[in-house]
């Protein structure tokens, strides 16, 4: 009798987990804590996963463990904003782990470290055609998820100009809330970008992990925006945040959260608000 009543518990819990997962009605996006690096997870009211770089190794596994329902082995859309290691070092992992249907990178171009040469290998292996996003491009996500791409066309780039100049900058918007994502940009290319982003940015996550070489005040004023995310690792030997992005944010009235301060941070949109909450 305790095995039949056991069995039914689980059943009884997995329809409830099924029916949280499946009835959302809100936009999430995850911001892991995942050491000197970036990665962010987004998933949308009808449950299309887009996953944001992936940060340096595999923790981020862990982190998509933390948050995906146990049975979900699938991710709708994989982003690499640039292919240094912080940003790509567990994409290669992911791409093992989840059935991925769509890869969209920053260029095409030759493999700049060993994890980039990983990473490339296993998408031939997988047999995924990664998309290339050109400046104006714009794709819908489900049912009401938009990005749109503001970076420089750089398909087949092989100049001079650094990795983290030619990070992807985007933008994701649902129900009049708009997210700003530029990887590793630079002062000079992230206020580029923004010359060609209308209206207000309400979130904005920091170029660079808070360097003092992204994240101008003419860029602040452009955007205008409300709240800032900096995604750093705890102690890391850059410095990161300077304490000049800091100052330039409180100057700005700009609230901002860390997730080496604050662990991995969550942001809901619903019914056009949105709410920050933390795991610390």
């Amino acid at each position: 009798m305790l095995k039949y009543f056991n069995s039914l518990l689980v059943i009884v819990l997995i329809s409830i987990s099924f029916y949280r997962y499946y009835t959302n009605n809100s936009l999430s996006i995850y911001y892991f804590n995942i050491g000197q690096g970036d990665s962010s997870l987004v998933i949308t009211p009808d449950n299309k996963t887009i996953l944001i770089d992936g940060g340096p190794d595999k923790v981020v596994l862990t982190e998509l463990g933390k948050v995906l329902p146990f049975w979900s082995r699938n991710l709708d859309l994989v982003i690499l904003s640039h292919p240094d290691l912080d940003h790509i070092g567990g994409l290669t992992q992911v791409i093992q782990r989840y059935q991925v249907k769509e890869i969209i990178l920053n260029s095409k171009q030759e493999a700049i470290s060993l994890e980039d040469q990983f990473f490339q290998e296993e998408i031939i292996r997988q047999k995924i055609s990664p998309q290339i996003a050109q400046r104006g491009d714009r794709m819908m996500v489900g049912c009401c998820t938009v990005l749109n791409f503001f970076s420089k066309d750089m398909i087949d780039y092989k100049g001079k100009v650094s990795v983290n100049a030619r990070s992807l900058a985007f933008v994701l918007s649902y129900q009049g809330v708009d997210f700003f994502y530029g990887g590793d940009l630079d002062t000079e290319n992230e206020l580029e970008v923004a010359t060609n982003i209308t209206g207000k940015i309400e979130i904005v996550k920091i170029s660079h992990h808070g360097s003092k070489y992204s994240s101008s005040a003419e860029f602040f004023e452009k955007l205008k925006p409300e709240f800032a995310i900096i995604s750093v690792g705890k102690d890391n030997r850059f410095g990161h945040p300077h304490q000049e992005t800091l100052s330039l944010l409180e100057k700005e009235e700009i609230s901002w959260i860390r997730t080496d301060e604050k662990g991995t941070i969550k942001i809901e949109v619903k019914e056009g608000n949105y709410q920050v909450t933390s795991n610390k």
